[in-house]
């Protein structure tokens, strides 16, 4: 009888055993092949942390879209965007940063260049999502993706229209944090009214008319009125 039992419970064994291999057997090929449609697509992953401002992983096809390895994007730290993101592109970085510090979404996506070690400016998509929340619930580390479209627009047309959407979405993202008096202030300031007259047209005192200009520029993080008319006229407010 206990040889019958015995035989049992290593029948068992080898059972659970046998089922172990094949499921690891499973998730290993599943892993391969999921691994290699990433390759081929040349998608680059990334995991950033939001308060130390550097990347703790990123797969090897960040290599090879821009030329460096994981170990050297990570020793770059917080310069890495300052050092290797185009100036002007670099605010969309920002952009993203405080959108999931702000709590604003789940998702944020953009197109923007950075520097391949050689030396040339490649243009990536990218896509980052809430990957890690702290006790407080607040986003502390992203999960993204990019990928090379130096060579994938079939037109140039293609390309701006794209490179449009995305500033736009940009500039959305810098309305939303505007009262209505400050769209109402831009859009004088477009017109080309000064702040006397501006002043006089909402009954505020110049000095109110122009400490909304120093805050509206802050906010939107532009260096001057042209930059702001020119804001104006993207987003439709002029």
């Amino acid at each position: 009888m206990n040889s019958q039992a015995n035989q049992v419970v290593e029948d068992d064994i080898h059972t659970l055993i046998s089922d172990y291999i094949k499921t690891n057997h499973k998730i290993i090929h599943q892993v391969r092949f999921l691994k290699n449609i990433i390759s081929q697509l040349n998608i680059a992953i990334f995991i950033h942390d939001l308060r130390k401002l550097r990347h703790i992983w990123t797969n090897d096809n960040y290599f090879n879209i821009i030329g460096y390895s994981d170990k050297e994007v990570k020793q770059m730290g917080p310069d890495w965007a300052k050092q290797n993101y185009h100036p002007d592109d670099i605010e969309i970085i920002g952009d993203r940063i405080e959108y999931f510090r702000q709590g604003e979404g789940v998702a944020f996506s953009g197109i923007y260049r950075i520097r391949h070690k050689d030396g040339h400016w490649v243009w990536v998509y990218s896509n980052s999502i809430v990957y890690k929340r702290d006790k407080e619930g607040l986003p502390e580390q992203i999960l993204g993706i990019c990928i090379d479209f130096t060579d994938n627009f079939k037109t140039m047309k293609q390309f701006k229209d794209l490179y449009r959407e995305n500033q736009q979405l940009r500039h959305e993202l810098g309305i939303s944090c505007l009262t209505k008096r400050e769209k109402q202030i831009i859009r004088q300031i477009a017109g080309g009214k000064t702040s006397q007259e501006i002043a006089d047209e909402l009954h505020i005192s110049i000095y109110t008319a122009n400490n909304h200009r120093k805050n509206i520029l802050k906010k939107l993080e532009l260096k001057n009125i042209a930059d702001l008319v020119h804001f104006a006229s993207e987003c439709g407010l002029d």
